[in-house]
């Protein structure tokens, strides 16, 4: 089966986002897309800064939701967290601040659906079906040119195992996960960096 999160539809789209980015922010450079299954199965764009040591955390804040504004609304955007941590998110401490997010933070829903949403979901059910588990919990598809990893909650499968062009690796849930999307819609709501928000429940 051909999954539409590799196929050339979806890069095709996603290329032609980047090229809007990269004619607006010639320093901002694409590294990877995750498919988010808990944020109604949306992609997520996520990039980098050539020229971190050059701007503070105003510009990169402001970069990220400009950059969100181009890719919304079918994609989200953020930056990876090395770019994150020069200014000052401590990456070793990143599970207390996600625990931190999920007590302090509402549950609010994320108010977009992708046009590509049912597409990717026929995704999800071929990969649960693989998994052979009764309703496996998928927590993203990473991906890497035409492979794609799958990190799914499991409590006691411990060991990963590949099929094809999918690698399937489990992983235990906590809070930190309901952190992490209760982060990610407070700084769209708020139009502000998911730095700021994490920064903000940092100890």
């Amino acid at each position: 089966m051909q999954l539409y999160s590799i196929g050339t539809d979806i890069k095709v789209l996603i290329d032609l986002k980047i090229k809007e980015v990269r004619e607006i922010y010639s320093n901002v450079v694409f590294e990877e897309y995750i498919v988010i299954p808990k944020l109604n199965n949306i992609i997520m764009l996520r990039f980098k800064n050539k020229d971190i040591l050059e701007i503070d955390n105003q510009e990169l804040t402001k970069r990220e939701v400009n950059i969100r504004s181009i890719v919304s609304p079918d994609f989200l955007a953020n930056f990876m967290g090395i770019d994150y941590k020069n200014f000052g998110l401590n990456l070793k401490r990143l599970h207390n601040t996600l625990m931190n997010c999920n007590n302090s933070l509402l549950r609010k829903n994320l108010n977009i659906i992708p046009k590509y949403h049912d597409l990717v979901e026929k995704d999800l059910e071929y990969i649960r079906n693989e998994l052979n588990s009764s309703e496996p919990e998928i927590w993203e598809l990473q991906i890497h040119n035409d492979k794609i990893t799958v990190l799914y909650f499991d409590e006691f499968n411990v060991e990963l195992y590949k099929e094809n062009k999918i690698e399937y690796i489990p992983i235990k849930f906590d809070d930190s996960y309901i952190g992490i999307i209760k982060a990610e819609i407070d700084a769209i709501n708020r139009k502000i960096s998911l730095m700021d928000v994490l920064i903000e429940f940092q100890e």
